[in-house]
């Protein structure tokens, strides 16, 4: 009587193990995503006979950029479909499908949190897999090229050319030697008095001709100087020539 006792007992056990349910796959859904560190590699597994269907994955990222998330499984990432998402849950990017190689996710993001969902498409597979995040960073925007500067340059007025109401031009006594170009512009004045607006012309070793632009505020006297704006070259380098 005791040995039948004892066999219904075990039959009993037997059968509540038999009903006894899977632990609950706390990473199956986004509340309990496992956290994935930037540059790390993490390996897994899916069965989902066994309550283990999907896997979550939650990524930080430290600002704006690009972020690449692989997904590699075994063999040959067959039967995996993978999503990357925000934290709200708005679908980024989406790879999947039969057998083939890895699947890549990426999208451009801000500052924040991301989540990465790993699916076994084969419900009857036992599917290994392993799943790294790299994030890139915008590229430094390029350095800020300095603000040009200036110097006058004073010059004598050695001569001028021209007739009373046609176009008159000046020589000064400025040319290479004192960085004359053609193309600088300046001005005439003569006692604190500007007198008009003047453009180099020709430049030679020891002097320049420039073009008086429109009429004059006043004559011309053996007082009368040219102001000239010449560029400042920046330390460590010297003014290109003008073309």
């Amino acid at each position: 009587m005791r040995a039948a006792r004892g066999a219904l007992a075990w039959i009993a056990l037997a059968a509540l193990a038999g009903c006894a349910k899977p632990p609950p796959d706390l990473d199956g859904e986004p509340g309990g995503a496992v956290a994935l560190p930037l540059g790390e590699t993490h390996a897994d597994t899916l069965a989902c006979k066994q309550g283990d269907c999907a896997d979550w994955y939650r990524i930080e990222v430290p600002g704006a950029g690009e972020l690449s998330v692989e997904v590699a499984g075994e063999p040959s990432g067959a039967g995996l479909e993978t999503s990357l998402l925000d934290a709200k849950g708005a679908p980024l990017a989406q790879a999947g499908g039969g057998s083939g190689t890895a699947r890549h996710l990426h999208s451009s993001v801000t500052r924040g949190a991301f989540l990465v969902r790993v699916e076994a498409a084969d419900r009857d597979a036992k599917l290994a897999y392993s799943i790294s995040a790299k994030f890139t960073p915008p590229p430094p925007p390029p350095p800020r090229a300095p603000e040009p500067r200036f110097e006058t340059l004073r010059s004598p007025v050695l001569e001028v050319e021209g007739r009373p109401g046609a176009e008159s031009f000046v020589l000064l006594d400025a040319g290479e030697g004192a960085r004359v170009r053609v193309g600088m512009r300046g001005k005439l004045v003569d006692g604190g008095k500007t007198l008009g607006s003047i453009v180099i012309q020709n430049v030679y070793p020891d002097g320049s001709r420039a073009r008086v632009e429109g009429p004059l505020a006043g004559s011309i006297s053996p007082h009368t100087v040219a102001e000239i704006e010449v560029p400042v070259a920046p330390a460590g380098a010297e003014s290109a020539p003008a073309p």
